[in-house]
């Protein structure tokens, strides 16, 4: 009977913590299904790509080649100037599949993603020896903490699940495992670590630029240091041949991105400072954020979380390795003088243009190291009164379901075109709205089956509109 009970609470804990995250999450989508999340600019936009990659596995015309949107006529290698979200493809297309709503399939989409982060991360931390609390509690922090909240306008910040099952795979190679059995798992991280850089760039980016840093850290420290040589006991021959053939399968990844530009302009330096704000609902009952609203300044997870996060780093029995690495990985992006250093000597630092989005690189440690700081206590309810308090400090004060589905049928079906046109296009003025305007062409033209000249990207081409038949200008109803 007691086992039975264990099992049973085994599974009702983590599952109470995803409802309670996916409530936050959700909440508005919940009580009015028309609402979407994100904006009608940059989400929008990646439901744009995601339903790219459907109607490519559907072989519709204007679709039919994978690196080619039909925007940016007559312009190649479109998807090139986004995340790819390739991966995200394998899970929205077979939603999309039974869904034929886009914006209804991209709702439930949004939910899938919140479970398989909040999953992936669950038996992350059970690897690490938590028990189910502790390891839902880690699970909750690093899929619903605040910084995850802020970049609701940036879906594709949401998909970092391939990077966590890619650790764990590398986590779980094991001397005392047959050589089979840790082949696997190198080529199951191999493989996870690919698709995130495939699905969104950023975070395979960080885990590579977090390597040589992680190394160095587990050499500070006498138990980090064997069990780090024990797991390179492990790397053999396949394993080189495992890791060349993944570095190959980069090449097109490369390719299409040197296609369109290797670097970006040198951004300024994310401030240290901002790892203070957040739009916590309980801090802002003493403090005022309002006047920080962009997300790459929305950085903190709380007062009082960031405060515990520093006392469990020291409390920590590996505080030198975790703390070097944490250090090492803010200054990187936080001080001027490192960062031009990276940026002029690194040639990689120049694919980088939101430098702030550095702080998922540290969500992981942040809830990691808390969840162990909670587990140290020998009272079971202090734990729990801190978690709570953490649970609580993580409500955001402010919704980021700024779109509605009537919205966008209302925008998109405004326009109309003459049928003898296989480009279309529109000029609109450049304001505050230019951006959505465009996204509101392309997404007629896609549901037409027309090219179309307008585009959405930080990238921006000088067309000339006199070059275009004017009849295949869009009409505006």
């Amino acid at each position: 009977m007691n086992k039975n009970k264990n099992i049973f609470f085994e599974m009702l804990i983590p599952i109470v913590f995803l409802m309670i995250g996916i409530s936050i999450f959700c909440y508005p989508m919940f009580l009015n299904l028309d609402k979407m999340p994100g904006d009608y600019s940059d989400a929008r936009f990646i439901n744009y790509v995601l339903e790219h990659g459907y109607l490519w596995l559907n072989n519709v015309e204007i679709h039919k080649n994978f690196w080619d949107l039909p925007v940016f006529y007559p312009h190649k290698n479109t998807l090139a100037y986004s995340d790819i979200m390739l991966g995200a493809m394998i899970i929205y297309s077979p939603i999309r599949f039974f869904i034929k709503n886009p914006q209804t399939a991209f709702q439930l989409f949004y939910v899938v993603v919140l479970i398989l982060n909040f999953v992936s991360f669950y038996f992350l931390a059970k690897r690490f020896k938590l028990n189910c609390l502790y390891s839902s509690f880690a699970a909750y922090f690093f899929t619903f903490c605040l910084v995850r909240h802020a970049q609701t306008i940036h879906l594709q910040l949401f998909w970092q699940f391939y990077s966590i099952l890619s650790v764990l795979c590398f986590s779980l190679i094991l001397n005392e495992n047959s050589k089979l059995k840790n082949r696997l798992l190198f080529i199951g991280g191999v493989a996870f670590f690919i698709l995130q850089l495939y699905t969104a760039f950023y975070f395979g980016w960080y885990m590579s630029f977090c390597l040589p840093i992680f190394l160095v850290a587990c050499l500070l420290n006498k138990n980090t240091r064997e069990k780090l040589i024990g797991w390179f006991k492990n790397f053999d021959k396949f394993n080189s041949i495992t890791l060349l053939a993944g570095i190959f399968s980069l090449i097109p990844l490369c390719y299409h991105y040197l296609l369109v530009g290797s670097k970006f302009a040198k951004a300024e330096p994310s401030s240290v400072f901002h790892l203070l704000f957040s739009q916590s609902f309980f801090d802002s009952l003493v403090i005022d954020y309002s006047y920080f609203y962009f997300p790459e300044a929305l950085l903190g997870v709380g007062l009082i979380t960031t405060i515990l996060i520093i006392v469990a780093i020291f409390k920590n029995k590996f505080r030198t390795p975790i703390a070097f690495f944490v250090l090492s990985l803010i200054l990187s992006f936080c001080n001027k003088h490192i960062y031009s250093f990276l940026y002029d000597n690194f040639f990689p630092m120049g694919a980088i243009r939101a430098l702030g989005r550095y702080v998922f690189a540290l969500i992981p440690i942040y809830a990691l190291v808390l969840a162990f700081y909670l587990k140290s206590f020998k009272k079971v309810w202090v734990s729990i009164a801190i978690m709570t308090l953490i649970v609580i400090e993580q409500i955001p004060y402010i919704s980021y379901f700024n779109w509605q589905k009537s919205g966008h049928d209302k925008r998109i079906t405004r326009f109309s075109h003459n049928n003898e046109c296989d480009v279309v296009f529109y000029k609109f003025k450049n304001d505050t709205e230019f951006m959505k305007n465009n996204l509101d062409v392309m997404w007629y033209s896609s549901n037409n089956h027309k090219y179309c000249v307008n585009e959405y990207s930080g990238f921006v081409f000088e067309y000339d509109i006199s070059k275009f038949d004017k009849k295949c200008s869009l009409i505006v109803k």
